[in-house]
């Protein structure tokens, strides 16, 4: 049953970059953040429910310094009888410049059974760099500084990267590679896009981009071989994540979104 409940916080992650394929410096492409949209994910083991993930957008603007931003934030809990073995409660907030859709800052408060991390990273886009605070087990606060690109996201600014609208000029077995910032690390990843898909969801029949990230196996590895990971993304407008599978040796783990809500 633990598994399972990791799986709830992994999901989350997942759902975040699996939508990374479509973003690409926004200056010259449309990207859109609709704000009071909501996105509600259920993640399950076969008939067992193991958790919920949920995306949303704040109604109104905040700042950031002089930044006029959007408020976009990700949690994901577990639920059902997982919940009575193991509690996760993660929260990811990133506050996105309305103009240059680029992060300013990110914060994560993820809760897993005993395991507390209390974290707050500002990017400085004059200098490039991360400034990352975290909170210690004394509860102090740890200050450390890293470099980063012109157009580094954050996990969740990343994920709102797919209202740019570049699915369409994939072909199949074409790959897109991004950089992200975590913790204390850019990360490059690469998605590799597997063609258009009809999916059944709670939302009806739809069109869909399907997509798998490209991980490197293992020999001990619990996922299966080839494209042990794979996400389907509406083909409109709004680039809604509807699905994610994980393939394993045990069985599969799918995240499916139960309930949609259009901002504006």
């Amino acid at each position: 049953m633990n598994l399972l409940n990791t799986y709830t916080s992994f999901f989350a992650m997942l759902l975040i970059a699996s939508s990374f394929f479509a973003y690409s410096p926004p200056a010259k492409e449309k990207t859109t953040i609709f704000r009071g949209e909501k996105m509600v994910y259920n993640v399950s083991y076969g008939f067992i429910n193991a958790g919920e993930v949920m995306v949303s957008v704040d109604s109104q603007f905040v700042k950031v310094d002089s930044n006029i931003c959007f408020k976009a934030e990700i949690t994901a809990r577990t639920k059902g009888v997982a919940g009575f073995f193991s509690k996760i409660n993660d929260v990811w907030i990133s506050y996105i410049d309305s103009a240059s859709f680029l992060s300013y800052r990110f914060v994560r408060n993820q809760q897993e059974n005993n395991y507390t991390l209390r974290e707050n990273t500002e990017f400085d886009r004059s200098t490039k760099q991360a400034l990352v605070t975290r909170m210690k087990e004394n509860n102090a606060f740890e200050l450390k500084t890293y470099p980063i690109s012109a157009n580094v996201q954050d996990m969740v600014s990343a994920y709102f990267g797919l209202r740019s609208n570049q699915g369409e000029k994939l072909r199949t077995n074409d790959t897109v590679s991004f950089d992200v910032f975590l913790e204390d690390t850019t990360f490059h990843l690469q998605m590799k896009y597997l063609g258009k898909e009809r999916l059944r969801t709670k939302l009806g029949k739809i069109k869909a981009y399907k997509f798998s990230p490209i991980i490197p196996h293992t020999k001990n590895s619990v996922l299966s071989d080839e494209n042990p990971i794979l996400t389907w993304i509406s083909a409109d407008e709004y680039r809604i994540p509807l699905k994610i599978k994980v393939n394993t040796k045990y069985g599969d783990v799918e995240a499916n979104i139960e309930e949609y809500r259009k901002g504006y």
